[in-house]
């Protein structure tokens, strides 16, 4: 015996429906309106998309969740960026530490950050001395880590040259440019370079203005690219230049 599923036959179902329209077609002849069953059909397959757009209507109609970012949640890739850099722990100075001595206020080691000058060491020991003689030193030189620097008193015969050496007890007296009386390729002035034997004013300046676009010299050699200083005139230099 084989049963039949999903029939939709049920007899029940078919009287209800046609009750309902016999029921409007009554209500609506009993207000004067001759309607046969096919406009009827009509009538209510519009009410019944009516009804549906509706619906459809206030569904779509109803206010969408909105989202908001709060400001300091939207951060941009700079904002990042910096706040990875002030996360990062900071980078120590660099230090030097110079003894100064002679006629100061108050002698000692201090320690002062890289790219001070000689004028900057004498102020952190308390300035020169009433008897100061300042003017004895380059005021301007940059200082190295271990310098010593002596500021001599007025009268007072400078230290010889022999004495001034880089690193030792005695570290640089005064002039850090000339080491262990040779003159510095790097620290020199241009009056200290006019003094080297074969090197006059203008080519003082073009080994000045050749360490300010290539950076220090390496090696006493590479005084040679500078042009004017061939091999000859470093055979006589050599002994008188150093860049250490």
């Amino acid at each position: 015996m084989q049963k039949h599923i999903g029939t939709t036959d049920n007899p029940k179902d078919k009287r209800g429906a046609e009750e309902i329209v016999v029921d409007i077609r009554d209500k609506l002849e009993n207000r004067g309106f001759s309607i046969d069953n096919r406009q009827l059909a009509g009538i209510i397959l519009l009410l019944m998309v009516t009804v549906v757009g509706s619906a459809l209507f206030y569904i779509n109609s109803r206010p969408k969740p909105v989202i908001v970012v709060k400001a300091d949640e939207r951060k941009t890739a700079t904002q990042e960026k910096q706040e990875e850099q002030a996360a990062a722990p900071a980078k120590e100075p660099v230090q030097l530490h110079v003894h100064v001595a002679g006629a100061v206020a108050k002698p000692g080691v201090y320690a002062l950050k890289d790219g001070s000058r000689v004028v900057d060491a004498i102020g952190v020991a308390g300035g020169g001395a009433p008897n100061a003689d300042e003017d004895a030193l380059n005021l301007a030189a940059k200082l190295i880590d271990g310098q010593r620097v002596y500021v001599p008193k007025k009268g007072e015969a400078p230290p010889p040259v022999s004495e001034m050496s880089a690193g030792g007890d005695s570290g640089v007296v005064g002039d850090p440019a000339a080491v262990g009386g040779k003159i510095n390729l790097n620290l020199a002035t241009a009056e200290q370079l006019d003094s080297l034997s074969g090197v006059g004013e203008v080519t003082a300046k073009k080994i000045i203005d050749h360490r300010t676009k290539k950076g220090p010299f390496r090696r006493v050699e590479d005084i040679m690219q500078i042009d004017g200083i061939g091999q000859k005139k470093f055979e006589k230099l050599k002994d008188e230049i150093t860049v250490e």
